[in-house]
């Protein structure tokens, strides 16, 4: 439906943000199966609880503002808020064409600026020390991946005997 004195689009689906997001993130093309998952669990452990039920439609800066304010009010770090922003953004870009959504409304959003921490990096005294300290431990051999060959923990995880040199 258009409008007749501006001449834009009219909004006027029922299209709830969780009915929405699910299926955009289940049929999104170029997504990896581990950024498909990444995705559906930021979706519904950060988005659908707080505007899951609203109007795909009704959707505006202000709520989505809200929704960055309210994961920032509850602990969520800055990084995570960027994730959600770039999920929302992707997926709401994608509903452009259809009408489905305002255009650009992730655009405005207000973000703080994401402050990677700081790593500290052991001394050869530090992880000589660390080694002997865990020794007998049922962990051992995995600490001892993770610091000899700078693996990281998702790397080291998964390894099992069948993985041997």
């Amino acid at each position: 439906i258009i409008n007749s004195s501006s001449g834009c689009p009219v909004l006027t689906t029922n299209l709830t943000v969780e009915k929405y997001m699910l299926d955009w993130v289940k049929h999104a093309k170029r997504l990896s199966d581990t950024t498909r998952c990444n995705y559906t669990s930021a979706i519904k452990t950060h988005i659908l609880p707080y505007i899951g039920t609203k109007r795909l439609s009704s959707l505006n800066v202000q709520t989505i503002q809200q929704l960055i304010n309210c994961l920032m009010k509850n602990g969520k770090s800055v990084r995570t808020t960027q994730i959600v922003r770039n999920i929302l953004s992707r997926a709401l870009r994608e509903a452009e064409p259809s009408h489905l959504v305002t255009p650009n409304i992730v655009k405005y959003v207000q973000l703080e600026k994401y402050r990677p921490k700081k790593r500290e990096i052991w001394s050869l005294e530090d992880c000589i020390l660390f080694l002997n300290s865990i020794q007998g431990h049922k962990y051992e051999l995995f600490f001892a991946l993770y610091i000899t060959y700078g693996l990281r923990r998702g790397e080291v995880i998964p390894l099992t005997w069948d993985n041997s040199f």
